[in-house]
């Protein structure tokens, strides 16, 4: 299953990430504004990403 997280720097998108991200068969993207402000790298896929940009959220599900 893949999952998206939006948000992933705020305090739910980070706690999301930490319960779905021992899932091995879950795909996680996270995405947030900058930088990547989760202390634990492992597990997911983080991607800097204003989402009120069509055309990078568009590229995001092409990939």
């Amino acid at each position: 299953m893949k999952v998206l997280i939006t948000g992933s720097n705020g305090l739910l998108g980070q706690k999301l990430l930490h319960k779905l991200r021992v899932d091995s068969s879950t795909e996680l993207i996270a995405t947030s504004k900058g930088e990547n402000r989760v202390s634990e790298k492992n597990g997911y896929i983080y991607i800097a990403l204003d989402i009120t940009n069509k055309d990078k959220i568009f590229d995001l599900f092409v990939v």
